[in-house]
């Protein structure tokens, strides 16, 4: 999730060399490697986003949060498995869902229906540069980057990629922490 050249440098035999006023300076900098206390402060900034999706997987699919869990870390499941575990309720494509939406407000399954995607496709290239353009626009993100950067030592400095990834991480990590529910979920765990 975040990258880190530290790696890089040793093959190349290149060496950095730091001063800072406090153990934080250096969180994330991607020139030096992760330290422990980087690492669990990851997890720690990670965990209420994390914990969030485990509580809403197990409140639609009717499990406890530890019966989630146990399925979730972090892994991808093909669909075959996804089913077997009760991640999702049945198996199939286009035609599956469109028989059982069929089915499920009241219309006959041989009665032909007109299928209108929306919104309509786009060209995959330019959906990708329509993204790109659109992140670079977005005034929220650029407030935030302009939060980050009067917090992180050495902005400037960070590749774009970089920056672009503290602040997803940033926008995760405010995710996390939001304390309120959006959607009923009796017994969640906080």
């Amino acid at each position: 999730m975040i990258p880190n050249f530290s790696g890089t440098l040793d093959k190349i035999g290149a060496r950095i060399d730091t001063v800072t006023t406090s153990p934080a300076a250096l969180f994330l900098d991607p020139l030096q490697p992760l330290s422990e206390g980087d690492k669990r402060k990851l997890l720690h900034l990670s965990a209420g986003a994390y914990e969030r999706f485990v509580n809403r997987v197990a409140f639609s699919r009717n499990k406890t949060f530890e019966q989630a869990r146990a399925v979730a870390r972090g892994r991808v499941w093909t669909g075959e498995d996804a089913f077997h575990n009760g991640l999702v309720d049945t198996l199939g494509g286009l035609q599956t869902a469109l028989n059982i939406a069929k089915r499920r407000i009241g219309v006959a399954p041989d009665h032909k229906v007109r299928l209108r995607i929306l919104p309509p496709p786009e060209d995959p290239i330019d959906a990708f540069f329509k993204l790109f353009q659109q992140l670079s626009e977005d005034k929220t993100t650029t407030s935030l980057a302009q939060s980050v950067s009067a917090q992180v030592p050495g902005w400037p400095l960070l590749p774009e990629t970089v920056q672009r990834q503290f602040i997803y991480f940033w926008q995760l990590n405010a995710l996390g922490a939001r304390s309120t529910h959006s959607w009923p979920c009796p017994g969640c765990r906080r």
